[in-house]
């Protein structure tokens, strides 16, 4: 997700290859929303590459998901914002110790972090206001 001043409107993705992602990014995109932090939903390339486009589409920050649900595995979330530079503005992890489906598990896990973006405190330079 790039986040900037000014205005980005939300681009719809493909949600039949990443459920789970999906289901964290759209409750980590409500948190924004609720902020009136403007975003956009990028990320089908690496997150350098990414970061090396940020310059051109206007974006002051790099907010990057990193989501790991894997059968046997305990889910885990981090959630890392970087600045034009790459230099990593902050980072926030988080994890469930406790069996529920890969989706519970997103809900769950994306619930923490948007909990967090919703204090009005929180980010930083991550998250310039409009």
């Amino acid at each position: 997700m790039f986040c900037a001043r000014g205005e980005f409107q939300r681009q719809s993705r493909d949600r039949r290859n990443r459920p789970q992602l999906e289901t964290s990014i759209d409750i980590i995109a409500a948190a924004l929303d609720q902020r009136g932090i403007p975003y956009k939903v990028v990320g089908e390339s690496s997150r350098r590459a990414e970061n090396d486009k940020m310059a051109d589409e206007g974006a002051l920050s790099l907010l990057y998901l990193n989501q790991e649900i894997v059968l046997h595995s305990r889910p885990k979330l981090v959630a890392t914002c970087y600045d034009a530079k790459g230099t990593v503005l902050w980072q926030e992890e988080t994890n469930v110790s406790f069996t529920m489906t890969q989706v519970g598990s997103a809900k769950t896990l994306a619930g923490r972090i948007a909990k967090k973006i919703s204090d009005p405190g929180f980010g930083g330079a991550c998250f310039p206001s409009r």
